[in-house]
């Protein structure tokens, strides 16, 4: 392995904001890359390969990609930093793959707003 596992933030959950709700320790694979306003982007090595900004539907302006993807990626290409991180403006989550469907939540913030 050539990258460093961050140490998981293990609160058991921290509040988001009104619609996102609740964001846990571990992401879920049927988590939706979706913020509402704002962004989810999937890094490779500290490089954006994803942005929920480029993947919505046109239709309903909306994301309805899951973390699925980005556990599709590292699959792929697995001895590499992959993580995902939601920007919205009452919080910012950030989550590290650390195994096999294994995301945990590495940073959280207040958001850009």
């Amino acid at each position: 392995m050539t990258w460093k596992k961050l140490k998981p933030i293990k609160e058991p959950q921290f509040k988001g904001c009104l619609i996102c709700g609740t964001v846990n320790p571990r992401l879920r694979m049927s988590t939706q890359l979706e913020v509402g306003f704002g962004d989810v982007c999937i890094y490779k090595d500290g490089m954006q390969v994803f942005s929920s900004y480029d993947h919505r539907n046109e239709k309903t302006g909306w994301c309805e990609e899951t973390a699925n993807v980005a556990e599709d990626m590292a699959c792929k290409d697995e001895d590499h930093d992959w993580r995902i991180k939601f920007d919205a403006p009452l919080y910012s989550a950030v989550y590290q793959r650390q195994g096999k469907n294994n995301w945990l939540l590495v940073e959280k913030g207040d958001g850009f707003a």
